[in-house]
């Protein structure tokens, strides 16, 4: 499993990877997701809707917050609704994901875990499932509901348990649905 850490970023340029991976956000209307802005040498990134809004109690008021995930030599700069993926050495933008995640979702039920099985980094969170391989491609996504719940990986199967009914597996190499036997 890899390390996600929680970032706030505010409108004021922040290092969140050594110095070279910086951002920011510009703030909208209300409580929307706010927009980032990620500089780095030789590019910049700039995101609508991306960051979330968390409540600060010492501030009182609420601060755009991103996660941030290292794998291998990959950066996770991960949003509400889709992560952007960073070769980290030298340092270059690979592509965005696009999460299956809806924007009337209830942004407080979001959680994500990792998981490497087999050279292949495993993205698990409430609306889907995404694999990646060691070359940072994606090599299936698919969506999953919210309450099945992730129970592991064995013989080359992810295990779930819905809410209500039998586990059920998908091949942790196509993505597709797999034999429970």
């Amino acid at each position: 499993m890899i390390a996600v850490r929680d970032k706030i970023i505010g409108t004021n340029e922040t290092s969140i990877f050594e110095d070279l991976l910086k951002a920011s956000t510009e703030r909208n209307k209300g409580d929307r997701p706010a927009n980032l802005i990620l500089k780095f040498e030789g590019g910049e990134v700039i995101e609508p809707d991306f960051a979330g809004l968390r409540f600060d109690g010492e501030s009182k008021q609420l601060i755009p917050s991103i996660e941030l995930g290292l794998w291998q030599n990959f950066i996770f700069v991960m949003g509400l609704r889709k992560w952007l993926l960073f070769k980290s050495s030298p340092l270059e933008f690979l592509g965005r994901i696009n999460l299956k995640r809806e924007k009337n979702d209830d942004t407080g039920f979001y959680r994500t875990a990792f998981y490497s099985h087999n050279a292949v980094l495993i993205g698990v969170y409430e609306g889907g499932i995404v694999a990646l391989s060691s070359e940072g491609e994606v090599e299936w996504h698919r969506k999953k509901n919210w309450e099945d719940e992730f129970l592991g990986i064995e013989n080359g199967c992810l295990f779930f348990l819905p809410e209500a009914g039998d586990r059920f597996a998908v091949d942790a190499s196509s993505g597709d649905d797999a034999a429970t036997d």
